[in-house]
């Protein structure tokens, strides 16, 4: 019984302490890894960049056909106004 318990215990501190050393003792990113990090975070940032040019030049695009559809409205009304008088003017 003696023999048992001190197999088990020995059996449990070198397991305990493999634990530990297995867990304590995790690498760290290697220089690929880091590199690989840099390059995510690099293309995630030109990528917010490229977002941020896209939603200006939209904004002015949709600005400018506004200008548009509203000089194109004055322009049928003129249109409208031009062939009232022509016809005004044929009588």
């Amino acid at each position: 019984m003696k023999n048992l318990i001190k197999t088990l215990s020995v059996s449990l501190s070198i397991a305990m302490l493999l634990f530990v050393f297995l867990l304590g003792c995790s690498r760290g990113p290697n220089e690929k890894e880091l590199a690989m990090l840099d390059e995510a975070r690099s293309a995630a940032m030109a990528s917010q960049e490229k977002q941020s040019d896209c939603e200006s030049e939209k904004a002015n695009l949709e600005g400018e056909l506004a200008q548009k559809k509203q000089k194109l409205e004055g322009m049928k009304q003129e249109q409208e106004v031009v062939t009232q008088r022509l016809a005004e003017f044929g009588n």
